[in-house]
């Protein structure tokens, strides 16, 4: 049941951490939907060891084992189209030609279709750099820049809307 309610929502996997060290304890966790289980004592680098072995393995499924389904590769928002695979953006059938962070920045926002994005979250997600107090001018300039090239009239934006006093979202339909 936990499995199944997580599992609608995501498959990340699921690991149980536990003070309960018991063999029934680990089996009923693991039987329920569990990936792993941990108990206590455990050292924090032997937890984010198990981690990143889910992780490796979850991503090893996703990228061209025979059964496993395939990546989501295309993203469209109305005649918008994003080839994640060639790298390629297309608004009408028409190339548009963008930089590296333009192309992510229209990524981050197409995976997640109508969610506001704040200019301090697009700058976290896209560049490496911490405490630029530029973050929000540099993302208003990117975000500038991309309209220009994706919309038909960026003065009237039919893809990236401005949430007052909020952020940014690709709007989807």
């Amino acid at each position: 049941m936990l499995r199944t309610k997580i599992r609608e929502q995501s498959d990340v996997p699921i690991l149980f951490v536990s003070c309960k060290n018991q063999e029934m304890d680990k089996v009923l966790g693991l039987s329920i939907g569990g990936d792993d289980y941990i108990s206590k004592p455990f050292s924090p680098a032997e937890l984010v060891a198990r981690v990143k072995a889910h992780l490796r393995r979850q991503n090893m499924s996703h990228s061209g084992a025979p059964d496993a389904p395939a990546p989501q590769n295309i993203l469209t928002a109305g005649d918008l189209e994003i080839d994640l695979s060639a790298h390629t953006v297309t608004v009408g059938g028409k190339p548009v030609h963008l930089t590296a962070k333009e192309f992510e920045l229209l990524v981050l926002l197409s995976r997640y279709p109508n969610r506001v994005f704040t200019s301090r979250q697009i700058f976290d997600n896209l560049w490496d750099s911490y405490g630029i107090d530029e973050d929000v001018r540099t993302v208003m300039v990117h975000i500038s820049n991309l309209r220009k090239k994706i919309e038909p009239n960026p003065e009237k934006p039919r893809y990236i809307h401005t949430v007052r006093g909020v952020g940014y979202k690709l709007v989807s339909g």
